[in-house]
């Protein structure tokens, strides 16, 4: 009766079965994408992972054979180096004869053709050398690229000899698609980047600091419009209020200043070196708004642009530091060097005779030379006491011929890491385990005895817990 007649009752019944048979729906919904995702994972957890772990884990094996001595060798790569070369400086002839509206010689035509079968050629020799492995070693990235301009080096040369087959009216196809080729020629010398190092280096510190880019531009920009804003500001409150511009009477004025992003341009012009700020300082009328200009200047040279070359720098540097494998290689070859200027340096100062084997008194006439005492020091080696040093390369457990010698001098030069601090440490502990598990002269030692020492902290009187307990100690928290 509260709620109205049968009628309105039985319209709420409905409406409300009605939303409860939505939500319902809803929910079954949800569950039903819920389920089909975790089907759909499951699938690819079941199906698609195991191919992606052999995808990761394949590793070319070591390529033998003439032909792959051939591709790996320096004399190679450094005829690919310069046929890149030479084909940048051929690009840039033809250039300069088509601006100048010359016809291009057709000597230039046939050496440039040449370099572009060399391209097709190093990709296939690279190609028959490592087979499908071309496509997935650590050189992925530039292989795909070479591989790129070599396919449209090949579909050039296709082009010309089909078009020289050609009667001369029929040949304006053929010469649209050479000129959309020609555009290919300024990518291949990125072609360097992929042979030299130094190169590879830089292109990639400077793709690495294309986001540092996008922010200091911000800043730049913030920069340059919070000094406008501060500049258009000040001439706004101390001149005319109407007709500002136009009562000031400059010309130079309303081309600099004129706007916001007039007045932008102006301070981005004026910072870089465009053009001389005095001149920009002459034409504005206030000498507030000149003094704005100039701390806009103080302040930009001396601490924008050093913010942002050092976190160029730091950037740049973060992306130029090896990677393991070639600080591998650089400690390898360093060692290698090392060793054999020490060896040649023992040698000529006859420290120790071919064959013979090095004693104490020997090494300390060796010492005696300041000369040997100071080469040592380069190294890191410190030989002001020669019976201790003679001590630590006996103690390394090699025979102290010259070859010996050098061996472990270089191993006593290398810093000490924590491998080397443990094993010492765990020598120690063996010793001290020896010396406990002996006998004293007196009879045998109780485990109680050994470790009690006069002045050992077991010595001090134990008090009871009582005393030991008291108001704010850690003991009495439950």
């Amino acid at each position: 009766g509260a709620c109205g007649s049968k009628q309105d009752f039985g319209s709420l019944q409905t409406a409300v079965s009605t939303r409860i048979q939505r939500r319902l729906s809803q929910e079954c919904l949800h569950e039903v994408h819920a389920a089909n995702g975790s089907m759909i994972h499951a699938f690819l957890l079941k199906h698609c992972r195991p191919w992606l772990v052999w995808w990761w884990e394949l590793e070319e094996p070591a390529r033998t054979g003439c032909l792959a001595r051939l591709v790996a060798s320096n004399a190679f790569s450094h005829f690919v180096s310069l046929i890149i070369c030479f084909n940048a400086f051929i690009v840039a002839v033809r250039l300069n004869y088509q601006v100048q509206g010359v016809k291009v010689p057709q000597t230039w035509r046939e050496l440039e053709q040449a370099t572009l079968v060399v391209f097709v050629v190093e990709v296939v020799l690279k190609l028959c050398v490592h087979r499908l492995y071309f496509f997935i070693n650590p050189e992925t990235l530039w292989n795909l690229f070479d591989f790129a301009l070599a396919l449209i080096a090949l579909f050039q040369l296709v082009v010309i000899r089909i078009m020289l087959t050609q009667p001369p009216a029929a040949r304006v196809a053929y010469l649209r698609i050479l000129r959309a080729l020609r555009l290919v020629r300024v990518l291949r010398g990125l072609r360097m980047f992929s042979v030299f190092d130094e190169l590879r280096l830089l292109l990639k510190c400077v793709v690495g600091s294309l986001i540092t880019l996008f922010w200091s531009s911000f800043m730049l920009a913030f920069t340059l419009y919070l000094f406008s804003v501060l500049i258009l500001t000040t001439m706004a409150q101390f001149g005319p209020k109407k007709g500002m511009m136009a009562s000031f009477g400059s010309q130079d004025l309303v081309d600099n200043f004129g706007s916001v992003q007039q007045s932008m341009f102006t301070l981005f012009i004026a910072v870089t070196g465009g053009s001389d700020w005095k001149e920009f300082l002459d034409v504005l009328p206030h000498s507030h708004s000149k003094f704005l200009l100039v701390v806009f200047i103080f302040f930009f040279q001396i601490t924008i642009l050093n913010i942002l070359t050092g976190i160029y720098v730091d950037n740049a540097m973060k992306h130029a530091r090896p990677g393991r494998e070639s600080q591998a290689k650089a400690l390898a070859v360093q060692r290698v060097a090392d060793y054999r200027d020490l060896d040649e340096f023992c040698r000529k100062r006859c420290v120790i005779s071919e064959g013979s084997i090095l004693d104490r008194d020997t090494f300390r006439t060796a010492c005696a030379d300041q000369q040997f005492v100071a080469y040592l020091a380069t190294f890191g080696i410190n030989a002001s006491n020669p019976d201790e040093l003679f001590s630590c390369l006996q103690d390394l457990g090699i025979s102290l011929t010259l070859h010996g010698l050098v061996e472990g001098l270089l191993k006593l030069r290398d810093p000490a890491t924590n491998y080397d601090v443990e094993r010492a440490a765990q020598g120690t502990r063996t010793l001290l385990n020896r010396r406990n598990l002996g006998s004293p002269p007196d009879g045998p030692r109780t485990p109680s005895s050994h470790r009690m020492r006069p002045g050992s902290p077991t010595d001090v009187p134990r008090t009871a817990p009582s005393d030991r307990m008291q108001l704010g100690s850690p003991t009495d928290v439950p």
